[in-house]
């Protein structure tokens, strides 16, 4: 029932200005003096920013209940000052009193997975209730305080563990609020980043209040609105309670506390929008162009020109008219062409006076871009954007998540007679309405949305319709100037997708880069701390780290196992749990069953037998060995970090000594000023804030953990595992492998310390150490016989510590010193190992130091991983299935009496075997100086230059130009300035088949560019018909426009590339001959390129015996004599075959569709914006005299109906929209929307008002339309065009799954050898790179190598092809096997020693 006395208050915080409306009644048992009751106080906590607000509460008859005034608490918090500072003292000692230096937690033994034993466990201490709920408020009881110092909890304090594993997972899943801790847990990090986070979910919960919700009239928010209303009279949020104050009135202020961490439907959807926003957020600089067009316009260009003065490259008025002039002088009369000027006048709307000035403005920006020049720094900015592509799919899932469960429960308490008539759902006066009856009824029959038309079902409906919903919300954020869209440039594309490597970059021909999504100026005002300087300095708003490492990631608790019953049942994340990755868009497909033998379709009694279309199926052999991985306790490497790090405290203060000592919590974590250089590259990019997150992961772990932690483990499709986080897991890059260490610590031993050396040298190859210059300019070497060399054998590696430990230790202690030497004075990129070097020299010293206190290896104890990684890993595997003894030999499968041997040098070899005649002639050819050929052959023909093709050739690739001038030797090459052509003969043939009116049309748009027009790529491209059917083909009018263009660009050695490291990177008067663009001989760099890419692939070929063609050979003959290869099943084969719960894998791939076609049926297009959200002009099917609605030409014809006579424009301008009408509703001519140039036309006319009409149509014009990857629901056009790559992806598939199986059965073997002794196993897999404790190092190597014995001695590759399986399987050809472990003793059952090394 509700209070009679009980009525709505607005209060407005007094810290964060947040209005909230709270129902007022007073306390039971009040006091009554004459006509006025005794005043009575009550708190309310800020659902925003958790300040409390004291209120003296008055009632009179008249009056009710009202508030006599209100008092802002401060300084208050629950509890006294000195129960506060003693909780803050427990949470800042915390790490100090229960870090456990070298030993391992010991997890309680639970049958149940995690959240069922926390759950119990909670209940057990009262702290939940039955319903699993909360006992007491966040405040009154912080879980820091209870379930860590608390009474009755296990050893390590899992309850808490397992308590805030569950609390992130559910908060990152959008079903709960982030604010789970109390006011003493937080810090200023996660306050600004959930305060940010509040303040954007409140503006997107605005949007879809007032304008999907109030304005659209749609049913999709009538459904909203219903089952957040049906949900909320249950189980309110805040925002139910204000929203729905009639039904809540009766809740009283002390009972707030009760709905802390719910949130309703639109709060949920709310929160994932912004989330998502921000977790696909990256920022990057404005262009040097972008940056001076810009300031062009401000000052009418006089800052622009006053700049290029300065910098020598001013451009004069008089010079830019001539120029201008030039373009149109006839060059046969030499006189001006006034109708092309005439012409060019109409088509930019605008005066020659205004011509002239651009024309001034693009030659200054041409020229000092030429020269090099940098804008001002305060000239710069910094994009904040979000890929569309990314963002999209991600926000559609979790919100239809949302939508469906909520919709469940909305439906579950509807029909529920006791909870409907709780909530008052049919019966009186706060009833449903009809109209949110129907709305409900049109959910529970189809699903959320609008479900006319098409037939679909009620999953594809949900998902359809949340997609549009989206679309809609971000449309309306365009509306309210919050987003703007934007083409995905190059560097942003390289920078999010290719984590800045640009040697990942491919061509993408015609194929425009994806939609972004900007934020505005208004946008970024909202966030805060959003600048450039911001960005520049790592001080960016905390949201930008805190929402981008909220997805998948380390574990506070250990994941739940990964059970077999009767197959698998998925572990890992205690609410998202996973087996495969990479996989979840081939299981959401089903086909019917076909015979292995005939291939018909298979039924029973029930009809056709349907399957899932998956990509494997995972063996209880590989569940096995990720739950042994999910075992191991990480921690992190604290004398790295102490090392590289400074710490800032709580109480303002800098860390003094060690982070064991501490008894303040640590505030920040930031590199030290003399590392970093070596952390961040000062571009602000998502490389430097993936660092920052590196950092703060680092924090949370210590203070909230302990410094422990673990990681949740999956397989591909081939089996190979790898982590859900690849940040801190060995699996990424050097900062992250450098900061791991095992939580257990064991003792070394006198082996342990043998591998650690090992470790030691492998990690200080190549690197020099030099003494000071001598009289005479020389240095020498520190080290005692040189720096640590390649391919030694382990005795000498060791050997080699040894000599040079006092230099070693020394480098570890004062790592400062040597900067330059480990390579850590700058950030770099690409596969490194610095920071991990680092920490192998800090480990090496402390090992040492303990020894010498002790004496006794056996007493010295480490927890740093020591890994070796397979040689040649690709080839090992081929050369034993092909029995192949000298590849075998060269690959270290078999012992070598020389020590380690190396295939990369015997390529290298080769290759001057094949190719040094060849190349020495044409360095004469082209006239290189004679004294330079042999130093130019000798640096060709080295290990280094042959390693990456060798490389890339197992993994199935011929595309050696990569390797030897591609960027870092796998993306493209770099160009040169554009060169006259000469035509091949066939080049010739097909110039003569382009049509005249596409030669026309080509050399117009080359014109109308030249001149600054913004005329379209289609303006030609329409010419180039197709040779069938109808339309146009982008492909040919790209190759017709390359043949006509008579100068293009030639490929250049891309820095990291092989030829490039070395004839340029080594300096001299080799480089200097070659080097672009001052170099005589730089435009032959690709011709011997295109030389040495021949010799290569021979040389490979040679080496190896053609190993790996014979490997494709064989299983090309398998997916080639596969009936149809495309389809489910393709080819399979089980890995091992014979063995309980083996690993099968399907040799299968579908395609998602193109962007043409991935639109179809999909909201996220200009025609899917809401009706109700659209203006009458745009929407109206006949519009002043125009027949086609929601369309470019609309909003075109409305700017010319709105400004066609306005003074503020130009004649030019005002003839232009007169023409554009004309063109539009005659139909003679084909209409382009040049976007930019209405935007400048719209810009001038605001001048004369009607603002909000121009801000209508930009809103419009803002839409974009989003390619979301879709599949077809059609098997044969999912797989269409997939025959290629099941015929390329054969060999580099099917090798991988090989050492996938070789590293599971290494790791279960490991786990069954250490167990029986007793012992744990901490575990470093990467692949092909097995690691563990130094100590367990030999055990390792000896499982490593008789396991690869094992699986390759029993089975040849005609064995492996013989039991694959397809559909209709016919004989397959065999291949010659060698002699390889023939007649082999039982004593030499194992590979060589060097087979890891």
């Amino acid at each position: 029932m509700r209070d009679r006395t009980a009525r709505t208050h607005r209060m407005i915080c007094w810290k964060c200005g947040f209005e909230t409306e709270v129902i007022l009644s007073m306390p039971k048992g009040r006091v009554k003096k004459g006509r006025v009751y005794n005043k009575s106080k009550s708190e309310l906590k800020c659902p925003e920013c958790n300040s409390v607000t004291e209120l003296i509460l008055s009632h009179t008859k008249k009056q009710g209940v009202y508030v006599d005034s209100v008092v802002p608490v401060k300084e208050k918090q629950d509890g006294s000052e000195e129960e506060i500072q003693t909780h803050m003292s427990l949470i800042g000692s915390y790490f100090r009193r229960n870090y456990r230096e070298g030993e391992r937690l010991k997890p309680p033994r639970a049958a149940q997975r995690w959240r069922n034993w926390k759950d119990a466990r909670l209940r057990r201490i009262k702290f939940y209730d039955k319903k699993n709920n909360r006992t007491k408020s966040i405040d009154e009881e912080p879980a820091r305080i209870r379930l860590r110092e608390g009474s009755g909890l296990s050893d390590g304090h899992f309850e808490f563990k397992s308590w805030i594993q569950d609390k992130v997972e559910e908060a990152a899943s959008g079903e709960a609020s982030p604010k789970f801790l109390s006011n003493e847990d937080r810090n200023e990090e996660r306050e600004e980043a959930l305060e940010t986070w509040a303040k954007l979910r409140r503006e997107v919960e605005k949007i879809i209040d007032r304008r999907i919700i109030g304005a659209s009239n749609g049913i999709e928010g009538r459904q909203l609105s219903v089952i957040r209303k049906i949900n909320g009279r249950i189980e309110p949020s805040m925002r139910d309670f204000q929203i729905d104050n009639k039904f809540h009135s009766s809740i009283g202020l002390e009972e707030l506390w009760k709905m802390e961490g719910r949130v309703n439907l639109v709060e949920k959807i709310a929160n994932e929008v912004s989330r998502c926003l921000i977790s696909h957020s990256s920022s990057s600089l404005a262009d040097e162009r972008e940056i001076f067009n810009w300031r062009s316009k401000v000052n009418n260009g006089k800052e622009l020109f006053d700049f290029a003065k300065t910098e020598g490259c001013f451009i004069s008025a008089n010079k830019a008219k001539e120029e201008f002039q030039s373009d149109f002088t006839d060059t046969e009369t030499g006189e001006a062409d006034f109708d092309r000027i005439k012409l060019h006048r109409e088509r930019m709307g605008a005066n020659l006076s205004d011509l002239y000035h651009k024309r001034r403005i693009r030659m200054t920006i041409s020229k000092l871009i030429e020269e090099g020049i940098e804008p001002p720094r305060k000239w710069k900015w910094m994009y904040v954007w979000a890929a569309g592509i990314k963002f999209f799919p991600d926000v559609r899932n979790r919100i239809r998540r949302h939508i469906e469960n909520e919709g469940a429960k909305a439906l579950e308490i509807f029909d529920d007679k006791k909870l409907s008539k709780e909530a008052s759902l049919k019966d009186g006066k706060l009833a449903l309405t009809e109209s949110e009856k129907d709305a409900l009824k049109k959910y529970r029959d189809k699903g959320f949305g609008d479900t006319r038309g098409a037939n679909k079902s009620r999953e594809e409906w949900n998902e359809d319709n949340s997609l549009g919903f989206v679309y809609n919300i971000v449309t309306e954020m365009k509306r309210s100037d919050l987003l703007t869209p934007s083409r995905m440039t190059e560097a942003q594309y390289t920078a999010y997708f290719l984590d800045g490597d640009d040697s990942l970059t491919r061509s993408r021909g015609v194929k425009q880069y994806p939609n972004n999504l900007v934020f505005t100026r208004k946008l970024l005002k909202i966030i805060g701390k959003s600048g450039m300087e911001d960005f520049d300095g790592g001080q960016q708003n905390a949201i930008y780290r805190w929402l981008k490492g909220d997805r998948d990631r380390w574990m506070y608790c250990p994941p739940d196992k990964h059970e077999w019953i009767g197959g698998i049942t998925e572990g890992g994340l205690l609410r998202d749990p996973k087996i495969s990755s990479n996989t979840s868009d081939y299981e959401m497909f089903e086909v019917n069953k076909r015979d292995l033998n005939t291939g018909e379709l298979l039924s029973d009694e029930d009809g056709p037998i349907i399957t899932k279309t998956v990509k494997c199926v995972p063996g209880i052999d590989v569940m096995r060995a990720m739950n042994t991985l999910q075992e191991t306790q990480w921690e992190i490497n604290l004398d790295l970090l102490e090392m590289i790090c400074d710490f800032n405290l709580d109480d303002e203060t800098e860390l003094q000594g060690r982070l064991v000592d501490k008894d303040v919590r640590i505030k920040r974590i930031v590199p030290s000023k003399d590392f970093e250089s070596a952390f961040f590259d000062g571009k602000g990019d998502n490389a430097d804030e993936e660092r920052r997150t590196l950092l703060e992961w680092c924090r949370r772990i210590i203070e909230h953990n302990g410094n422990v932690f673990w990681h949740s483990w999956m397989c591909d499709f081939r089996g190979r595992m790898v982590p859900r986080c690849q940040l801190l897991s060995p699996q990424k890059g050097d900062l992250s492998r450098a900061l791991l260490r095992f939580k257990h610590w064991k003792p070394m031993g006198e082996t342990g310390r043998f591998w650690f050396h090992v470790h030691v040298h492998n990690l200080m190859e190549g690197v020099e150490v030099l003494c000071e210059a001598d009289s005479d300019g020389n240095r020498d070497s520190r080290w005692k016989k040189g720096p640590a060399a390649k391919n030694q054998k382990f005795e000498r590696r060791d050997d080699w510590v040894t000599e040079n430990l006092d230099l070693l230790r020394e480098i570890g202690r004062e790592p400062e010193r040597y900067l330059s030497e480990l390579s850590l004075d700058d950030r770099r990129y690409s596969k490194r190992v610095d920071f991990q070097r680092l920490a192998s020299l800090i480990e090496l010293d402390r090992i040492w130091k303990s020894f010498e206190g002790c004496k006794d290896w056996d007493f010295v104890k480490s927890g740093q991983p020591v890994y070796l990684d397979a040689s040649c890993n690709g080839y090992q595997h081929v050369s034993s299935l092909l029995r192949d003894k000298k590849l075998a030999r060269l690959t270290n499968v078999t012992e070598s009496k020389s020590g380690p041997m190396d295939l990369y040098s015997e390529v290298a070899k080769e290759a001057n075997k094949i190719g040094r005649a060849t190349i020495e002639e044409f360095l004469k050819e082209i006239d290189l100086r004679e004294d330079l050929i042999e130093e130019c052959l000798d640096k060709i023909f080295t290990r280094s230059l042959a390693k990456q093709p060798t490389i890339v050739r197992v993994y199935g690739s011929n595309d050696m130009l990569k390797c030897l001038e591609g960027r870092k030797g796998q993306g493209r090459p770099d160009r040169s300035m554009p060169l006259s052509k000469d035509l091949s003969e066939e080049e010739r043939g097909e110039r003569k088949e382009i049509t005249p009116e596409f030669e026309e049309a080509y050399y117009e748009y080359v014109e109308a560019r030249s001149l600054g027009e913004s005329m379209p790529i289609s303006h030609y491209q329409q010419h180039a018909k197709k040779k069938r059917g109808s339309g146009f083909s982008k492909d040919r009018a790209k190759k017709w426009a390359k043949l006509l263009r008579e100068e293009e660009p030639v490929n250049l050695w891309a820095a990291g590339s092989g030829l490039h490291e070395a004839i340029i990177g080594n300096g001299g008067d080799l480089r200097d001959a070659f080097v672009y663009p001052e170099g005589d001989l730089w435009e032959h760099q690709h011709a011997l390129s295109s030389l040495m890419k021949d010799i290569m692939l021979e040389a490979i070929g040679k080496a190896t015996s053609n190993a790996y063609g014979k490997l494709e050979e064989a299983l090309s003959s398998v997916t080639k004599s596969c009936g149809k290869p495309a389809l489910w099943p393709g080819v399979y084969w089980d890995v091992m075959p014979g063995e309980e719960g083996k690993f099968r894998v399907h040799q299968y791939y579908i395609d998602r569709q193109g962007a043409d076609k991935s639109k179809r049926g999909k909201p996220t297009h200009l025609g899917a914006v809401y009706s109700g959200l659209l203006p009458e002009w745009y929407k109206k099917k006949q519009w002043m005299g125009h027949n086609s609605p929601k369309s470019k030409a609309r909003i075109a014809i409305r700017v010319c109906e709105l400004y066609g006579d306005s003074e503020a424009l130009a004649p030019e301008a005002r003839k232009f929209l007169r023409n554009t009408r004309d063109t539009i509703l005659s139909r003679d001519k084909r209409f382009y929307f040049e976007s930019s140039r209405f935007e400048a036309i719209i810009e001038q006319a605001k001048k004369e008002g009607r603002a909000a009409d121009a801000e209508e149509i930009l809103g419009l014009m803002r839409q974009r339309e989003y390619s979301i990857p879709n599949y077809s629901k059609v098997e044969k056009e999912r797989t269409k065009g997939k025959k290629n790559k099941v015929n390329s992806s054969m060999a580099p598939n099917f090798v991988h799954s090989l050492d996938a199986y070789h590293m599971r059965t290494t790791i279960n073997q490991m786990k069954s050898k250490l167990s029986e002794k007793g012992e744990d196993l901490s575990f470093w897999a990467v692949h092909d790179a097995f690691g563990t404790h130094p100590c367990d190092i030999e055990l390792m190597r000896e499982i490593v190598k008789s396991s690869f014995f094992d699986m390759h001695q029993a089975r040849s590759l005609n064995d492996w092809t013989s039991e694959m399986k397809w559909v209709r399987k016919k004989k397959t050809r065999t291949v010659r096997i060698g002699s390889l472990w023939k007649d082999i003793s039982k004593s030499e059952k194992t590979a060589g020693d060097y087979l890891i090394s």
